[in-house]
């Protein structure tokens, strides 16, 4: 059974397993750098934070993030795919200790990424861009120094506020866009179970339905071989954008030919092969229908004209010799 993004996420934020959560750490790299404050706040309730005790010496508040985070069953954060939970783990196996457990993670960074056209993309712009009520916290490097150099001063408390009003206004981002319930989800555990032994191949880790990958994609292709023609041309036609009308009415355009070498269209015995769609990598945009060889060739060129002159003088001096 399927479960929509939004129907998943409502059971979690109901059952307050729904989590929100943020790091401050002393830099970018977790072999030479460390973990400072760690805030964690679900759905329902208040943040709450780990803090270090002694510079450098991050090995407790790690350990305690990782029991935390693993008591829920969604974890919310802006980019938090890219630096948060891979920054918990490098100091986890730093410290001895196993990578915290998976879970549904959503990032909100790579959700509003696809689904926003901003001139900016972090969390501190789109809540202001938004008018919401809360607003990303700035501290001075000032700030920044003190609390690396000494741990237990005054500069902490505001680390933590920093922290907290993070997670806070990360909330306030998830609240107010929601993006993610056009998303699949396949939360771990709900209806696609991996990491388990799969039914068909018991050496091998599940994929989906039961099915290692190979065995999947093999069934998968099955049932695309025993689709109709005009619904394996509607697949095919679909990467590029166009339907199976505009298709037929540019291979009438062209007279059934390669736009390029005038080539007859291949055959398989009566039936006219599909030919190929040729298209800008950049914009995306149908320039038209060309035969495999030429098709391959622009490709090979990289569709850029300057390297295609170049051949072309190449080929003419060749010839002259």
């Amino acid at each position: 059974m399927q479960i929509e993004a939004q129907d998943y996420l409502r059971l979690v934020e109901k059952a307050n397993t729904l989590a929100f959560f943020d790091i401050e750490a002393t830099g970018l790299r977790g072999d030479y750098n460390s973990i400072l404050v760690g805030s964690i706040k679900p759905f329902l309730g208040k943040p709450y934070s780990f803090v270090v005790k002694q510079p450098g010496n991050d090995n407790k508040v790690v350990r305690d993030l990782k029991d935390a985070l693993e008591q829920y069953d969604c974890w919310v954060t802006y980019y938090g795919k890219g630096f948060d939970i891979p920054m918990l783990n490098t100091r986890l196996l730093k410290w001895g200790a196993k990578p915290v457990e998976k879970r549904h993670h959503l990032d909100m960074y790579f959700s509003l990424k696809s689904n926003l056209l901003t001139a900016r993309k972090s969390q501190g712009h789109l809540l202001s861009w938004l008018a919401a009520p809360e607003q990303k916290m700035t501290v001075g490097a000032d700030v920044w120094n003190e609390v690396i150099a000494n741990p237990n001063g005054k500069a902490m408390k505001t680390m933590i506020e920093r922290c907290e009003s993070d997670v806070e206004g990360l909330q306030g981002l998830y609240e107010r866009t929601r993006f993610e319930r056009y998303q699949k989800v396949m939360p771990k555990g709900v209806y696609r179970k991996r990491g388990i032994p799969a039914e068909c191949h018991p050496d091998q880790k599940n994929y989906a339905s039961g099915l290692c990958i190979s065995c999947y994609k093999k069934k998968d292709y099955e049932r695309y071989k025993a689709l109709p023609e005009e619904r394996k041309r509607e697949i095919r036609l679909r990467k590029y954008n166009i339907t199976v009308e505009e298709y037929d009415s540019l291979f009438k355009k062209q007279n059934g030919k390669c736009a390029i070498c005038k080539a007859d269209s291949p055959r398989n015995g009566t039936r006219v092969k599909f030919m190929h769609v040729d298209h800008c990598h950049q914009t995306g945009e149908v320039r038209g229908l060309l035969c495999g060889p030429c098709n391959r060739g622009v490709g090979l060129l990289k569709d850029d004209p300057l390297l295609l002159m170049k051949a072309y003088q190449y080929l003419v001096r060749e010839i002259k010799k």
